[in-house]
């Protein structure tokens, strides 16, 4: 009876190791395809852009693509296999991750699914040109700074937003920022001149209207604040030297501002203003043109905007620092000069 036993057993484990062989080796294969890691002990994470609209299968197409795991089909499996258990509501939102080959294909879902995106932060600053911005974007890694400055310069975008200008110096207030990928350069640039324009008109309603009763358009009062950014440090500061600017602009004098030569310059770095400066004519010699220079300097603070527009009750035509650093202020030319040379 045991011989006849032994006998069935060894005809049938032929037939269970033909079938359970190739299952463990299909385990096996699965396994290493489908569930290991990309690269075990893996220290760097990898960036990713999910568009808008991607199916299942070109996400892990693109998973693959970047060898954060090791197989487009089996991921596409592990993501197919999640959608069907959730019922429908698996769903993975479009945007920028970084995620770690080290991590298993499953484990890489379940970060997608947290929808645990990278923030591209930046701060604009108070005196900053827009390359200076250009600048602090590339820094964050949003995009790369010539990129970012065909955006800025973009003759469309400048009329679509009715800038007037070529470029958008002035029209960028200081503040944090953030964003997140897939956003193109552009919506970056308008979002930024948007929330700008719609933080003066909160913080400033008396802009226009101000600009107006001075007369001087919006775009002449964002030109003038940027050289107050520039020439005076505190607030009333820039006040004082605003009510020597609009005085001067009153009387049809040239302004003489420093600041505004050097930004011609700006392309040359550290330039030391030389005197034969003042004397060559271009659209930001402030000491030959008696008006503004043809565009902002910098982009300028809410304070030196309410400067530009609410100028000190003064008469004074002239200023400037002592060896103190302090603001001497003088009615007449002759005045002035006395002052200065005692400096």
């Amino acid at each position: 009876m045991k011989d006849s036993s032994l006998s069935k057993i060894g005809n049938i484990a032929p037939y269970y190791l033909a079938i359970t062989i190739p299952i463990f080796i299909a385990l096996v294969i699965v396994n290493l395809i489908f569930l290991r890691p990309a690269e075990v002990g893996a220290k760097d994470s990898i960036s990713i852009i999910i568009p808008e609209e991607t199916d299942l299968e070109k996400i892990a197409e693109l998973l693959a693509e970047k060898n954060i795991v090791r197989s487009a089909f089996g991921t596409s499996y592990l993501l197919k296999k999640a959608e069907a258990k959730s019922g429908g509501t698996f769903k993975i939102n479009p945007g920028e991750y970084e995620l770690s080959p080290a991590l298993s294909p499953k484990k890489i879902i379940e970060k997608l699914k947290e929808g645990d995106k990278v923030v591209r932060t930046f701060t604009i600053r108070a005196g900053q040109t827009y390359e200076d911005i250009a600048n602090s974007i590339a820094e964050s890694g949003l995009f790369e700074k010539p990129e970012i400055l065909s955006a800025m310069t973009k003759r469309s975008l400048m009329i679509k937003l009715r800038l007037g200008a070529a470029h958008p110096e002035g029209y960028f207030l200081p503040g944090n920022h953030t964003f997140s990928r897939p956003i193109t350069a552009e919506k970056v640039v308008e979002t930024l001149i948007l929330s700008s324009q719609r933080d003066i008109s909160t913080k400033v309603p008396e802009f226009t209207d101000r600009a107006k009763s001075l007369k001087l358009t919006n775009y002449d009062i964002l030109i003038l604040a940027s050289l107050l950014e520039k020439t005076g440090f505190t607030e009333s500061e820039k006040a004082k030297i605003s009510s020597v600017y609009h005085n001067r602009l009153a009387l049809y004098m040239p302004l003489e501002n420093d600041k505004a030569l050097l930004y011609y310059k700006k392309n040359i770095p550290n330039y030391i203003l030389q005197e034969s400066d003042k004397l060559n004519p271009g659209p930001y010699n402030t000491y030959i043109k008696p008006s503004l220079p043809a565009t902002p300097i910098c982009n300028p603070s809410l304070e030196s905007i309410r400067a530009a527009l609410f100028p000190a009750d003064t008469e004074f035509l002239y200023f400037f620092r002592d060896r103190k650093n302090e603001l001497i202020f003088s009615l007449d030319e002759k005045t002035y000069k006395e002052k200065l040379s005692k400096r």
